[in-house]
């Protein structure tokens, strides 16, 4: 059994990126691993928002979830988590997700707002699972031959 009193911070991280199967919790800017075993190249800014790296790693399992079926077919995706109001204490959050896609070099984007940066990080994912996904069909009907196309 782990003793958790004697966990570092980072030690801490990296058990909870494990249990949750992200592999370990890289800087920002790095490659990430998927559920897949297929690597995306994941950017996250948090700005004015709390605790950034408990909304990290949230943001990086959803990430995983939505996007790691699609991972061989993705390049750069960037997400940036602000707080809309600044600092004159309002309560909503912007979650803003862009994809950009390997083989047609489209890039699809996807913004919420909401009061809570949870509920706009999931309502942000889900769209931009399925907006890949409907992005990637409509190239596959076009060119049949593009999910044998390497990247």
């Amino acid at each position: 059994m782990l003793d958790w009193t004697d966990l570092d911070e980072r030690s801490w991280r990296r058990h909870v990126a494990l249990r949750a199967g992200l592999g370990s919790l890289l800087q920002p800017g790095v490659r990430r691993r998927s559920t897949s075993g297929v690597e995306m190249d994941v950017h996250i800014q948090i700005r004015g928002t709390g605790p950034t790296e408990d909304i990290r790693s949230y943001v990086e399992r959803r990430l995983c979830f939505a996007l790691s079926r699609f991972a061989s077919r993705l390049g750069r995706v960037s997400v940036r988590m602000t707080d809309v109001d600044g600092p004159h204490g309002g309560v909503e959050k912007s979650c803003r997700i862009q994809v950009k896609l390997v083989h047609s070099g489209q890039t699809v984007a996807i913004e919420t707002v909401d009061a809570s940066p949870y509920a706009a990080i999931d309502h942000a994912t889900d769209r931009i699972g399925h907006s890949c996904g409907r992005e990637l069909r409509r190239l596959r009907e076009r060119d049949p031959w593009i999910r044998s196309k390497k990247p």
